[in-house]
């Protein structure tokens, strides 16, 4: 799980949107899977994470303020999310 949170983010910075969303959809039904078996809490964290990372590249692709506004708002309503402080930095650089 740590390494396809580790290609998302490394495949964001490059604006490689394609394999983003290959990525996204493959941790998707990884974490179907794992539902099951893992913790409640650290199921919710990575799922949280890839509805968040998503959010985020529709953000950079369209360059809209407003998609920016509404990741970060909601991540400040949800406290569960894995990678929670690099999403905020990132949604702060597109505000630049």
């Amino acid at each position: 799980i740590n390494i396809k949170t580790l290609q998302l983010k490394i495949y964001y910075d490059r604006s490689l949107f394609i394999e983003a969303g290959l990525v996204t959809d493959s941790f998707r039904h990884l974490l179907s899977k794992l539902e099951k078996t893992a913790a409640s809490v650290i199921f919710e964290s990575y799922k949280n994470f890839i509805n968040y990372y998503s959010m985020l590249i529709k953000a950079k692709e369209k360059m809209k303020k407003e998609n920016v506004f509404e990741l970060l708002q909601t991540l400040k309503k949800k406290k569960v999310t894995q990678e929670r402080n690099w999403l905020k930095k990132k949604a702060n650089e597109l505000l630049k």
